[in-house]
């Protein structure tokens, strides 16, 4: 009988020090230790080594299946245009740029620092090619850095699948080729644009010396959150000595830095502009939006939230004797079934809160807690100006039943979003995100558990990715968001009862 591959679990701390060494970031969650592990597997079935031992040994003697390692130890997670509001900054940018260019002179500079695979590198450059036909005389030059070697080699064939056409906005196709016969179902792009894109393989942990011709806009989205603060207050500052005086620094929407303390200015939606006199030698990092987003925020009139594993602790810590004027709550929790029933009794009384039923149609009351007590999924739809339960017998989703996802799912689909507190606390997967995504896009406002906290950083890690979450804290950091929104001015119009 052949052996399968396998790896040890003494051995699990070589491969988060592994993560440490190569990627600059350690796996320092379960979900991310397990997740390279499952990676590292895939890869000596492939190879028909059955131990690590083996596999190292591999490594060592074969640059190029070094490079398999780094990529299998590296999060790999990137979309066309995401978090768009920030390339309509990158269009306004560029066009006074070129406006005030007289003739063909230095490139317009972009970095997409944590570029993966290539989509964002790629969306810039759909973008500023569109700007180069308004104006002849202007250029520009992206560059893409990634850790993963393997990632490099894909953005730089630049092919894709050709679904990959439904996420980037209709104005662009032009500039998007369809493949035939032997590249049937694949798409790449002019040659305009992927001459001009440039690709390395490169950690943001690296030191790394001024250039001669600083960078118009850096784009560092979603990747700090993978790693730890004093690597993050490196990362910034190596970053800013690159960035021209008059340039932008786009974070990812769940990344928020103390802008004047940088001598930065900043422009909303993590941008951040950097005046000429900016002094970069010191920054206070803060990787979640301590801030309350969006004052036009009244009292919600509805609080959903989504957990899994670990959640039942996050939900007794963050619902903890809430106050008299809290509007009905309407948790997912993934638990076994025989559990779930004594678990929402239980967290009813910590929260001090009626346990309401979860029968179909069943208006939601204020002061009110609702769950799932058996194989079912939940939404919420409006009856009137008021709540209602929906039950449903829908496929699982996620492969679980009743699932995060179908309940944001139906609220963002019937209801008006603008008065909604929607939360996602730990959990393994992505339950939840997509859904999360889809209410932050019709006004509600958002918020994770964070990485450090969470038992298990999967869920919230996939809505944070999604740019879905404005807000991300420990369970006590979520509670005093919440009970600050309720003790905001409840509105006037359209209010549930």
């Amino acid at each position: 009988m052949t052996s399968q591959a396998h790896i040890r679990p003494d051995e699990r701390g070589i491969i988060s020090d592994l993560g440490l060494k190569l990627t600059g970031s350690r796996p320092d969650t379960d979900a991310r230790l397990e997740s390279c592990i499952v990676n590292i597997l895939r890869r000596m079935g492939l190879l028909g080594l059955t131990t690590l031992s083996s596999y190292l040994t591999r490594v060592s003697m074969n640059e190029s299946e070094r490079a398999h390692l780094v990529s299998a130890l590296t999060i790999h997670h990137t979309t066309w245009f995401r978090e768009s509001i920030h390339f309509d900054r990158l269009r306004t940018h560029a066009t006074h740029f070129a406006a005030g260019q007289k003739s063909r002179s230095a490139p317009f500079t972009v970095l997409s620092a944590g570029s993966s695979t290539g989509e964002e590198a790629y969306s810039i450059g759909l973008v500023l090619e569109d700007v180069r036909k308004n104006f002849p005389h202007f250029d520009y030059r992206i560059e893409g850095w990634d850790v993963d070697p393997i990632s490099v080699q894909t953005a730089a064939r630049a092919i894709y699948p050709d679904v990959s056409l439904s996420s980037i906005p209709k104005p662009f196709h032009r500039f998007m080729l369809k493949g035939s016969a032997q590249t049937q179902g694949l798409v790449t792009l002019d040659a305009s644009i992927r001459e001009r894109c440039h690709f390395k393989s490169r950690s943001l942990t690296d030191a790394f010396d001024p250039i001669q011709n600083p960078y118009q806009i850096i784009f560092c989205r979603n990747v700090l959150i993978y790693f730890k603060p004093e690597q993050v207050k490196s990362i910034i500052k190596h970053l800013m000595t690159n960035l021209d005086s008059q340039g932008l620094l786009i974070l990812g929407h769940s990344e928020a830095i103390e802008a004047k303390e940088f001598g930065l200015e900043g422009l909303a939606n993590s941008c951040y502009s950097l005046p000429a006199s900016a002094q970069t030698s010191t920054a206070k990092v803060r990787l979640v939006g301590g801030k309350l987003p969006n004052l036009k925020y009244s009292h919600p009139d509805i609080i959903l939230i989504g957990s899994s594993t670990g959640g039942t602790d996050a939900l007794e810590r963050m619902l903890k004797d809430m106050p008299s004027n809290t509007p009905p709550i309407v948790v997912v929790q993934h638990i076994a079934q025989p559990f779930a029933k004594s678990f929402a009794e239980r967290l009813a009384t910590v929260a001090r809160l009626s346990l309401g039923s979860a029968e179909d149609r069943g208006i939601l009351k204020p002061n009110h807690l609702y769950m799932a007590f058996d194989d079912y999924h939940i939404g919420i739809r409006r009856q009137g100006h008021s709540f209602v339960i929906a039950t449903s017998q829908e496929p699982p989703m996620h492969s679980v039943r009743p699932a995060v996802d179908h309940l944001f799912l139906s609220a963002a689909r019937y209801i008006d979003c603008e008065r909604m507190l929607v939360c996602i606390l730990t959990g393994m997967g992505k339950d939840g995100a997509q859904g999360m995504r889809a209410l932050r896009e019709k006004g509600a406002m958002t918020m994770t558990q964070d990485q450090k906290s969470s038992v298990v950083y999967g869920m919230p890690a996939e809505a944070v990715a999604l740019g879905a979450s404005q807000f991300s804290g420990t369970p006590e950091e979520l509670r005093n968001m919440i009970l600050r929104v309720l003790n905001l001015p409840r509105s006037d119009s359209n209010r549930a009862s």
